[in-house]
């Protein structure tokens, strides 16, 4: 379901789409500029808004966020898993529109990022890439051993950290 809050750059005749989560506290919108500059052409851009929740790691303050963080290391798993099951439904309206999972490539920002993550984990068909900027993995205990299992465990990973955020430390990173 789409909300007047969300951001969708459709490309005529697009090959490719791009679904892009920013962090807490921001909107689709603040990334379409940017975005916009960087992405091929025929690649349509899909930047959803986040609802409204308070967030207790921000003192409860009422902003857009995907799911509730309680600190830098603890979330609200069952909030993470309901956003997960919202961008499946993007991609699989993507797919269904005829493009085809491997040209579908899910990124984000801060809490965007780990969404993304955890998302292209967790889908069932390989995905064309994920780009992860300033993200971790959520719910790392929930990745069984054989995590090469996952169709995404072998798909392109681009994951951009720097090693003065603040709001991300880097125990959080991937590799």
């Amino acid at each position: 379901m789409k909300r007047k809050e969300d951001s969708e750059v459709a490309e005529v005749n697009a090959e490719h789409v791009l679904i892009f989560l920013h962090g807490a506290g921001g909107s689709g919108d603040e990334w379409s500029s940017f975005l916009q500059d960087i992405v091929p052409s025929k690649t349509k851009l899909i930047l959803p808004t986040a609802p409204k929740a308070t967030v207790a790691m921000f003192g409860w303050m009422e902003m857009n966020s995907w799911f509730n963080m309680y600190s830098t290391y603890a979330s609200n798993i069952p909030e993470v898993k309901n956003a997960t099951i919202m961008i499946h439904s993007l991609m699989y309206q993507e797919m269904k529109r005829g493009i085809p999972a491997e040209q579908i490539l899910l990124g984000g920002f801060s809490q965007g990022a780990a969404l993304a993550l955890y998302s292209s984990l967790t889908f069932p068909f390989k995905l064309g890439g994920t780009l992860v900027l300033s993200g971790w993995l959520l719910a790392p205990w929930e990745f069984p051993n054989d995590v090469q299992m996952l169709p995404n465990y072998h798909s392109p990973l681009l994951q951009c950290h720097g090693e003065r955020d603040m709001m991300v430390g880097l125990l959080h990173k991937l590799c």
